[in-house]
């Protein structure tokens, strides 16, 4: 991104143009106090719409889709790192890989969708750099039941690598004899993704292997609990359950 800043004065009827902090993109984060009014890179306002000085929204949620991450009726959370990851702020914990808090990814939107009849996407965008994440779906509210896991995986990374988005693609309606994880799905489109029946866990892994976040929600009030109770469907196995100890409810 190339953030330009310019004041013109008028002098003498002739324009003289006056450059401030940000008029090139890496006077942002340089470390110098490029036009000498004592700031310097994010803490100068020239620079505040720069990518390395933007901070990351606080989530809200639309229907079961979450555009920059959750609000409405299922709570409010602030863009984060989970208990899952662990609590110590500046110290390594032993599971997480040798990452800090600080340098773990942590989930900032989580999106389910079908495109036409025929296709599922599977999206989610992180704050910082992942190896990859497994989403997790349950019919959680149905006669039969069924439960998928899939990876998903990176397909942009901004500059800096300040956010990640990661994201999966199914073939819709497969027989459930025929599913193949990160390849099809038994859910139909125009059914499970419309309705009021499903359950979701989002998980996030820093560049080590390690949990970095995890985000569990339903489309409706009793899929979270049979999920966290064991008496959600479990057709296929799920990698690390553990994880859903420190999983955040949305």
């Amino acid at each position: 991104m190339r953030l330009a800043v310019v004041f013109v004065w008028l002098l003498g009827g002739c324009g003289e143009e006056q450059t401030v902090e940000g008029y090139e993109s890496w006077e942002c984060y340089d470390g110098v106090d490029n036009d000498g009014n004592g700031l310097a890179d994010c803490q100068d306002y020239g620079c505040s719409a720069a990518v390395p000085c933007m901070k990351v929204p606080e989530a809200e949620m639309t229907g079961w889709t979450h555009e920059t991450g959750l609000t409405g009726g299922w709570g409010t959370d602030e863009a984060g790192v989970t208990g899952a990851a662990g609590t110590d702020e500046t110290d390594s914990d032993p599971g997480t890989g040798g990452t800090t808090a600080s340098e773990r990814p942590a989930l900032t939107q989580a999106d389910v969708a079908c495109e036409g009849d025929h296709s599922w996407v599977l999206t989610a965008q992180t704050a910082g750099l992942t190896s990859g994440g497994i989403v997790n779906m349950w019919e959680t509210k149905g006669e039969f039941g069924w439960d998928e896991e899939h990876t998903i995986a990176d397909v942009y990374t901004s500059p800096f690598g300040l956010t990640q988005d990661l994201e999966r693609r199914l073939e819709s309606g497969a027989p459930w004899e025929s599913f193949a994880p990160d390849l099809n799905t038994v859910f139909n489109c125009g059914i499970h993704d419309d309705g009021d029946v499903m359950t979701y866990m989002f998980r996030v892994y820093d560049t080590a292997g390690a949990l970095a976040d995890c985000w569990l929600f339903s489309t409706h009030p009793e899929g979270v609990d049979e999920v966290l109770s064991g008496e959600a469907p479990s057709n296929n196995p799920m990698t690390d359950p553990g994880d859903l100890e420190g999983c955040q409810v949305l």
